[in-house]
């Protein structure tokens, strides 16, 4: 390597040449004596140091760079030149990359890493400077040996930003083994690839190809996975974030349980990432306690193998003996922005594209999904909430909120929302109440387009509110069990379903008598239900309710505004034996298929039901129903019994009925079962005895 040369004449403070002057060379951090050559690429030392000025007290000797003490001495003369910088920098305008070296850090001793490249700097990390090279396939286990060191989470090492360099605009860096992550790391892979690629070996069992659990950021770039770890499980993950028993993190070979961590789990960002895999697992995999994740910016290709693109399950903080005894940990805060995951699988029944379960207040915000079997699940898990860890959980109610989710090519129920779920697992053994299994979580969707030709679009069994989106030809577009006993659906279009539009008496209650619905449908246009079985099934299917508003939707297909023909929905809505309180208004139904009824109502007794303003072609009823105010028609005899259901099933004060016997409407002067009925023009009164 080429070196700087030092020159002067020695002179007194006269200006007097000191002839033959000996000129010492110390290096001023050490004191130690210089290595000096006379010539510029350092073949040839100089043989003594102290060297000799020629006669006219001319010196000159090249030495590497550095800070230098330089002492010239003749007789009683003596000179000293203190920090004399040496160096070939003094030779350039701009400095050269490669003249820049950085010395070994103490973050890199405590962690036993001896740089190859000290040009390479140790502030924003750069990789290569620990010998992890890019765009060499055959580097893939050198570089993981040297990647595992610098940030093995065991050891004192280096923090803040690690950079992988992209000097090409595509560089890939081979990595050919599981690495875990220290806290406090950025990985900032600069546009370009890290390939992650080995044999599997029992040892990958539950980890990720990057594992971490605390204060990790990954950024900016791509990842791909390379890996079969279907003779193991859960092994060679594209990510494992965070731990639970039985996930091994550094040191904790048997996994982590958060009661006993120093600090909670978190504090997790993934930005501006792309991820493949063809491994026949999951390939982002969250566990445990975690507390402020963000994900951002993130594509996923499953490549039609992986079978989850990205999946949250509880843990435990606590490790009694008795597993129904622990209290389980759950994440919480969790931030998902414009996340789109594609070709998972389709057919395997644990398949899905986005899942949480046990997770709470957790918002995700542009989820596109395409082709996977199920798009989005948010579900509580065995663990029920029910005895979570009292040091975390300080939220009354579990909420969870998606918008803005696309889900398109999917070969089952695209979106489930579980609040309500019978106690199994570990927990099966302790009786729960019927309160403990359900209204678990509160849902809310807003924002979504569903095309899902093999399941249900959005499936709830806990309170939930549904607004703008549209799904089409599902087998439901909508389904609530029983144990969804609060619902609003606005703004909500649904076309085409092979089924019932809104399916909402579906049953599945877990109490022993099914609770009462209450709710209210705005907005929505319903259209081309029952292409299964034309002409016999309902936009919307309503039982197990008390109390719903059905209110400015529009029904069935018309050519004068959609270009077609209604060939397939009957009844707008349909309420079974065991709904009440059912309040349809301001309702346009422009067609019925087979000469449908638009309101159709089953079951006997008032039940409360009333059907108040409606429009379009087609306003027909059928059972007993209210009209604009008139809560059913009712013989003379059956006004006159105090023993019949006009009479002992919600009367109240006013109320108003139809005489269909002598053709003229009453009105109720009481809620007692005794109280008269008067006839609106005041000409008569029965008293029911």
């Amino acid at each position: 390597m080429a070196l700087a040369a030092w020159q002067a004449t020695i002179v007194d403070e006269s200006g007097n040449i000191q002839s033959l002057a000996s000129v010492e060379v110390l290096l001023e951090s050490s004191g130690a004596t210089a290595a000096l050559f006379s010539d510029r690429d350092g073949a040839n030392p100089i043989g003594s140091n102290p060297t000799t000025a020629d006669e006219n007290g001319f010196v000159r000797f090249y030495a590497a760079g550095g800070s230098y003490r330089i002492n010239a001495t003749l007789g009683a003369f003596t000179r000293t030149w203190r920090h004399v910088p040496i160096g070939l920098l003094g030779e350039r305008d701009a400095l050269e990359s490669t003249l820049v070296k950085y010395d070994r850090i103490a973050a890199e001793v405590a962690a036993s890493v001896t740089p190859s490249d000290y040009a390479k700097t140790p502030h924003y990390y750069d990789v290569r400077r620990a010998g992890i090279v890019p765009n060499e396939p055959t580097a893939a286990t050198t570089n993981a040996t040297a990647l595992i060191a610098l940030l093995n989470p065991d050891t004192v090492g280096i923090t803040g930003t690690v950079i992988f360099p992209n000097t090409t605009g595509e560089d890939i860096y081979y990595i050919g083994d599981i690495i875990e992550i220290r806290d406090r790391i950025t990985l900032d892979l600069c546009g370009s690839t890290l390939h992650f690629s080995k044999t599997y070996e029992s040892s990958d069992n539950t980890m990720g190809f990057l594992t971490f659990i605390r204060n990790v950021t990954i950024k900016n770039g791509r990842i791909e996975v390379d890996y079969d770890g279907s003779a193991g499980t859960n092994a060679g993950l594209a990510m494992r974030i965070g731990s639970r028993s039985s996930y091994p993190f550094g040191a904790a070979t048997g996994g982590l349980f958060d009661s006993l961590l120093s600090a909670p789990m978190g504090n997790i960002k993934l930005q501006d990432l792309e991820i493949t895999t063809n491994n026949p697992s999951t390939c982002i995999l969250m566990l445990g306690g975690l507390r402020n994740i963000s994900f951002e910016n993130i594509s996923i290709d499953g490549q039609d193998v992986a079978t989850v693109g990205i999946y949250y399950e509880f843990g435990f903080a606590t490790n009694e003996g008795t597993t129904n005894q622990r209290q389980s940990s759950h994440a919480c805060n969790m931030r998902f922005r414009n996340i789109r995951i594609q070709n998972i699988d389709t057919v395997g029944s644990n398949s899905v594209a986005f899942g949480l379960t046990g997770a709470y207040n957790c918002d995700i915000d542009g989820l596109y999904v395409n082709v996977a079997r199920a798009a989005l699940q948010l579900i509580p898990g065995e663990a029920l909430y029910y005895r979570p860890w009292e040091d975390q959980d300080d939220f009354e109610d579990h909420w969870l909120k998606a918008r803005n989710v696309v889900a398109k090519g999917i070969s089952s129920t695209a979106i489930t929302l579980t609040g309500a779920t019978a106690s199994t697992g570990y927990l099966s053994g302790l009786s729960l109440g019927d309160e403990d299994e359900t209204d678990l979580a509160m849902f809310s969707l807003d924002g979504f387009d569903i095309d899902t030709p093999g399941g249900n679009g959005i499936s709830v069994s806990g309170p939930v509110e549904i607004r703008n989106g549209t799904v089409v030809g599902a087998q439901s577009a909508i389904v609530l069990t029983d144990e969804c006993t609060q619902f609003t659906i606005e703004n909500v279009r649904a076309f085409d379903s092979s089924s019932i539009g809104f399916r909402l008496n579906f049953g599945q209650n877990l109490w022993p008598s099914a609770r009462m619905k209450t709710g209210a449908i705005r907005g929505c246009f319903i259209a081309g239900s029952g292409t299964s079985a034309a002409g016999t099934l309902s936009a919307i299917g309503l039982g197990n309710c008390d109390g719903v508003i059905v209110e400015n939707n529009r029904f069935g297909y018309a050519s004068g505004h959609d270009g077609r023909t209604e060939d397939n929905q009957a009844q707008a809505v349909a309420v079974s034996s065991n709904g009440s309180g059912v309040i349809c208004r301001n309702n346009y139904v422009a067609a019925t298929n087979s000469g449908a009824v638009a309101y159709a109502i089953v079951g006997t007794g008032p039940r409360g039901c009333r059907v108040e303003n409606p429009r379009g072609p087609v306003k027909t009823t059928s059972g007993n129903w209210g009209i604009d105010g008139i809560a059913g028609s009712f013989t003379a005899t059956n006004i006159a019994d105090d023993a019949h259901a006009v009479n002992t099933d919600d009367k109240y004060f006013l109320k108003m009925i139809y005489d269909s016997s002598n053709q003229r409407v009453m009105v109720a002067l009481g809620s007692a079962a005794t109280d008269g009925w008067r006839v609106v023009d005041g000409s008569a009164t029965v008293t029911p005895s």
